[in-house]
């Protein structure tokens, strides 16, 4: 039982880490052949690939300036309770009890970077206009948003590929 709550931690470690390396990545990272994960100079280009404005620009750098404050506060105290987490495994006699509610706290703040991570996609693509979703779509390797018509993004409205409605325009 040990050895597998120690594997859990372990993985949940490294999840926090891509995470945290996927949320330095312009639109978190992405997909595609020319997407920032796969290609970190690809943020230098989607400025000029967007043919983004001096405002969207801004307002995008604004967006991500907060959400790396709030992510940094809550990746610190992940990174905190986990380091607890652990020591609670490696007690002679583990507290299951404590366990169990230091791994509730850890999932609490995964949720908390989760939600901000979401926020910070819906709040950058309200930035851009129906064009430069459906070219970061292409950019990305996918239809309209990140994981194309029916994916996290989404579409804001239009007729999916296959003839349907995209997801926020009500067909789903």
């Amino acid at each position: 039982m040990t050895r597998k709550l120690v594997l859990v931690g372990l993985v949940a470690l490294m999840v926090v880490g891509v995470v945290g390396v996927a949320a330095a990545a312009p639109w978190g990272g992405g997909f595609g052949r020319r997407g920032a994960a796969a290609n970190p100079a690809a943020g230098a280009t989607i400025v000029q690939d967007l043919n983004l404005t001096d405002e969207q620009v801004s307002k995008i750098q604004e967006i991500q300036a907060s959400a790396y404050e709030k992510l940094r506060e809550i990746r610190d105290a992940l990174f905190q309770k986990m380091y607890e987490l652990r020591s609670l495994y490696w007690q002679k006699n583990p507290d299951q009890q404590a366990i169990a509610a230091k791994q509730s706290e850890v999932n609490a703040l995964r949720q908390q970077m989760y939600a901000v991570t979401q926020e910070v996609r819906e709040q950058m693509n309200s930035v851009l206009t129906e064009e430069q979703l459906a070219k970061l779509g292409q950019i990305r390797g996918f239809g309209c948003g990140r994981h194309g018509w029916g994916g996290f993004g989404g579409c804001r409205g239009g007729a999916a590929p296959s003839g349907g409605l995209s997801p926020t325009a009500g067909g789903l």
